[in-house]
């Protein structure tokens, strides 16, 4: 039996220059949609939006960073 990938690490912070957040559902909650994101690896952590209406810091449960585009993606913000 083959053994599942490890989780990236908890970098402890994302931050994105800018971001929406929306309400999906009561099972999952809020989530964002960041843009000119930073930070490292996947999982749990805080994400701060800083410009545009939706400007502020968000707890997430669950969060995905492509770096290479600086995307972030948030799950039950």
């Amino acid at each position: 039996m083959a053994a599942l990938p490890a989780t990236a690490a908890y970098a402890g912070a994302y931050s994105c220059a800018d971001g929406s957040r929306f309400f999906m559902s009561g099972l999952v909650g809020y989530i964002i949609i960041g843009s000119g994101c930073t930070g490292e690896g996947s999982g749990p952590g805080p994400v701060t939006i800083v410009s545009g209406p939706y400007a502020g810091e968000y707890d997430c449960r669950n969060v995905t960073l492509t770096p290479e585009i600086g995307l972030l993606s948030g799950q039950d913000c």
